[in-house]
């Protein structure tokens, strides 16, 4: 699989879970993230924003709590200060304090490929995300045109649809190699109704938006297309 440069703008695509949570709850886990990691995070300069989600069937999902950060500049996860963010603190349980003691994280890294979005669609954050994370047929190795002609006309027709963002793997910290390719799909209610056979799908609500909520995902790019 050919993976996307570390260069441009991308994002930083972090699902996770409690593994221990008779040490740590879901109240202090949320504070930690909160107040503790997303900071520590914005400290290397690397991203300004952070969206968080919940699944919507968070006890039929491996991973049910996503987060995701708008990279400016992918290569900017290459940067010492980003390899130094902390992963221990004196809020966390003992003896360790360390996250990973007791949360587990599937930590991606995309690069955007195309962004189609209804006319008029306010910035920011829709209500519900929608990922669906895939191999391309080998049929369809223009994933951008085969997205566009088989796709958007049905989520266009979905007066719910907000918009659907297109990112290719640049790189993975998962034991598997992850799927090539991300679709990020916003709407404005549950459920978009789209289906890649093949796919992995998962459905999200926003939980809390911290810092710049109307970033632009596409910093440095042009080529957004409006429907």
């Amino acid at each position: 699989m050919t993976l996307a440069p570390l260069s441009g703008p991308g994002i930083i695509y972090a699902t996770g879970k409690i593994t221990k949570p008779e040490a740590l709850s879901v109240d202090l886990f949320t504070k930690w993230y909160h107040e503790v990691h997303i900071p520590d995070v914005f400290k290397t300069g690397a991203a300004t924003a952070s969206f968080r989600y919940e699944s919507t069937i968070p006890t039929k999902v491996n991973h049910p709590y996503l987060s995701i950060y708008p990279l400016p500049e992918l290569s900017a996860i290459q940067s010492e200060a980003f390899s130094k963010v902390p992963v221990t603190h004196e809020m966390l349980p003992g003896p360790t304090r360390h996250i990973l003691d007791f949360a587990e994280f599937d930590t991606r890294f995309y690069a955007i490929v195309k962004t189609f979005e209804r006319n008029g669609a306010k910035k920011g954050p829709a209500p519900v995300i929608t990922t669906i994370t895939f191999n391309p047929p080998v049929d369809q190795q223009n994933v951008q045109a085969w997205i566009e002609k088989s796709f958007i006309p049905f989520l266009s027709a979905n007066p719910t649809f907000v918009r659907l963002r297109l990112y290719k793997l640049a790189l993975g910290t998962t034991p598997t190699a992850p799927p090539s390719h991300l679709i990020l799909l916003e709407t404005e209610g549950a459920g978009s109704g789209l289906v890649i056979p093949g796919a992995e799908h998962g459905t999200f609500g926003l939980f809390k938006s911290i810092g710049d909520v109307n970033v632009d995902f596409e910093a440095r790019r042009t080529g957004e297309s409006r429907i």
